[in-house]
């Protein structure tokens, strides 16, 4: 009787990220969000298929985001409408829902974090497909959201499978920059 098997070495993300992060950033403090961003970004290496590294890359970018809050009169107008939907005679849960939702929007959004946070550690240049860091991230994110939301893989010539080489060098260079900076 013989067995053939062939025997294969591997590591895991989570041991790629703590190799990284030790080799290069020894003397600084990492909070959970940068850490969700490298690990995220890493593992990206290792998924098997476009959509799985597209949305790892997104993910990565996603945890590394500064949610502030839009200015007091914004604040202001989104509260009345959590005051009236608290005094609407619904059910529990739907009024939970709604208001919960109400609050999200006391935050500006992600798309606009994200440009944010491409603006503050990319800049300006026009160096991912021809768009700025800030156009780069929207485009990207709008593509997430039609994978995510109904299945679809590019938008006006803008596919995964052209973004992704991209997302990889324009996610490790904002981690690098965001990290040492």
């Amino acid at each position: 009787m013989s067995i053939d098997a062939n025997l294969s070495v591997g590591y895991s993300a989570r041991a790629f990220v703590d190799c990284i992060t030790q080799g290069f950033l020894v003397d600084k403090k990492l909070n959970e969000s940068d850490l969700l961003a490298i690990e995220m970004y890493c593992s990206s290496f290792f998924e098997n298929t476009i959509n799985a590294k597209f949305l790892s890359l997104m993910i990565s970018i996603e945890s590394m985001l500064e949610f502030i809050n839009h200015n007091e009169q914004i604040q202001n107008v989104i509260q009345q409408a959590i005051n009236n939907i608290t005094a609407l005679e619904i059910h529990q849960t739907e009024k939970e829902s709604l208001i919960g939702s109400l609050n999200h929007l006391k935050k500006i959004s992600i798309t606009k974090a994200g440009i944010l946070l491409a603006e503050k550690y990319l800049g300006h240049e026009n160096n991912y497909l021809g768009l700025t860091p800030a156009d780069f991230f929207k485009k990207c994110y709008n593509l997430r959201s039609l994978l995510v939301h109904y299945g679809k893989r590019n938008k006006n010539n803008f596919s995964i499978e052209k973004v992704t080489p991209e997302l990889i060098k324009f996610t490790g260079t904002l981690i690098e920059r965001k990290l040492l900076s």
